[in-house]
């Protein structure tokens, strides 16, 4: 008598040969076993370790006082960057703004409250934003005393005269 085989696809009994001779899926001669997932990575066999040997002793978490302080001061940073607009396009709605916002930094740090690791930074700010408001004043200034001044001699109509 000729030992049965069992598909594992379809369900067939088969005689003989190592394919199905209904759906033609390959017939294993013994039944496998189900095996159990493999987890990954490999777990590996606790070492025994012994206390002091080979060890670092815990890390406390790093607090740099000084990088904190340095990312609380960056109203530096921001009022040079409003004296660069203020002298590109904007002139005093920038630049006032500016002034203020570097003056608080110097001040904070004369109290001690920031490290002075951005004072250049805000001392630059600080005057780069004023003397930038001089010459939009002045230029104002300027403006209206040139077209003022047009406008008593008669216009632009007086020049070609």
């Amino acid at each position: 008598m000729a030992f049965a085989t069992q598909c594992s696809r379809c369900g067939a009994q088969n005689q003989s040969g190592a394919f199905c001779a209904v759906c033609g899926a390959p017939l294993a001669a013994a039944p496998q076993q189900p095996q159990p997932p493999q987890q990954w990575p490999p777990q590996q066999p606790p070492q025994q370790q012994y206390p002091g040997v080979g060890q670092q002793p815990p890390q406390q978490p790093y607090y740099n006082a000084d990088a904190a302080a340095a990312a609380q001061s960056s109203k530096a940073i921001i009022a040079l960057v409003l004296g660069v607009l203020g002298f590109i396009m904007c002139g005093p709605f920038t630049t006032v703004p500016g002034i203020f916002l570097a003056k608080a930094d110097l001040d904070a740090m004369k109290r001690g409250q920031l490290p002075p690791t951005n004072l250049q930074l805000a001392q630059i700010a600080y005057w780069m934003n004023i003397a930038i408001s001089v010459l939009w004043l002045l230029a104002i200034c300027a403006f209206f005393a040139f077209f003022g001044g047009l406008a008593t001699l008669g216009g632009l109509g007086s020049l070609a005269r």
